[in-house]
């Protein structure tokens, strides 16, 4: 749709051809060229489908999905080839630094995964421990009891919290 409709209508409107090899792809609406189209493909995701896409994203998918596909047999080796060569890589290379990427990613969510289950945990073990004050001791001594176990249980979650911000960090 760019290439066919916006970009030959931005060329005409600024009387611009800019149809040789050498020209630029992305243009702004002046028909000059657009140097950060990863600050526009952010910006278009986050409006339409309220996501955190990037140019890096799309093009892991974009190499993840022709791997499988080429492992499927539905794309022969020069087609895979030629969309890794696509990026500027060889197809070694882009397929060990997008399979790096992808297990970065997730290496990520599994982190935060095993966070929430921690969390949720802890506030289980908050719960049965506030019923068992509860059911077991006097009242004075059960509101100090539970105050103290929620504080304790803020601040675990706080400390836990921290130490899985500093390990995504690090990676």
């Amino acid at each position: 749709m760019y290439i066919d409709i916006a970009r030959p209508a931005i060329c005409k409107k600024n009387g611009n051809d800019l149809n040789g090899d050498m020209d630029p792809l992305w243009l702004t609406c002046k028909a000059e060229k657009e140097s950060n189209i990863s600050r526009l493909v952010i910006a278009f995701f986050r409006q339409n489908a309220d996501l955190h896409i990037t140019t890096t994203t799309l093009r892991a998918l974009v190499e993840i999905q022709a791997d499988q596909m080429h492992k499927k047999g539905t794309i022969s080796l020069v087609e895979r080839e030629a969309i890794a060569n696509s990026n500027g890589h060889c197809l070694n290379s882009t397929v060990g630094v997008w399979l790096i990427y992808y297990i970065y990613t997730i290496k990520i969510i599994i982190t935060i995964i095993i966070t929430i289950i921690i969390i949720i945990t802890i506030i289980v073990i908050t719960i049965i421990t506030i019923i068992t004050t509860i059911i077991k001791t006097k009242i004075k001594t059960k509101i100090k009891t539970i105050i103290t176990t929620i504080k304790i249980t803020i601040i675990i979650i706080i400390i836990i919290i921290i130490i899985i911000i500093i390990i995504i960090i690090k990676q």
